[in-house]
C-alpha cells in the first residue's frame, strides 16, 4: 500500500504541471476505507486503448520523459492483492483524481 500510496504522490509530483494543490481524503463507507488522491494539475491525459486492467492506456509524449501509465497500473495490482480497488481519471474542472479502496476488515476498522 505505501508503494501505491508513492506512486500516486510522485504523479502528482512529477506530472501535474503547475499545481498549487494535493488534496488527500480518508473514510469508511460501507465497510470500505477509501483514500482520495486529487490535484489542480493538468489532469491525465486519457486515450482510448486496450492497455492497462481496465483497459485505459496514458499516451504522453514519451520524448518529454512523461511517464508510461505503468506506475498506475502497478497500483491497480497492489490494490487487488489486498482484496481492494483503485481508480483513477480526472477531476471536473480539471486536475487528476485517484482512489483506493480497501476492505475496512483488512485494516482493522469497523
Amino acid at each position: 500500500i505505501e508503494q501505491l500510496l508513492i506512486n500516486v504522490f510522485e504523479n502528482s509530483g512529477l506530472h501535474a504541471q503547475n499545481a498549487t494543490e494535493l488534496l488527500i481524503s480518508a473514510s469508511v463507507e460501507d465497510d470500505c476505507f477509501k483514500v482520495t488522491i486529487s490535484d489542480n494539475g493538468v489532469g491525465y491525459p486519457v486515450e482510448e486503448g486496450p492497455v492497462g486492467i481496465d483497459g485505459r492506456v496514458l499516451n504522453r509524449d514519451m520524448a518529454a520523459g512523461s511517464g508510461t501509465g505503468l506506475g498506475l497500473s502497478i497500483c491497480e495490482a497492489i490494490a487487488k492483492l489486498h482484496r481492494g480497488s483503485f481508480s483513477w481519471g480526472n477531476r471536473p474542472r480539471g486536475g487528476a483524481l485517484s482512489v483506493l479502496q480497501l476492505p475496512s476488515s483488512l485494516l482493522g476498522a469497523s
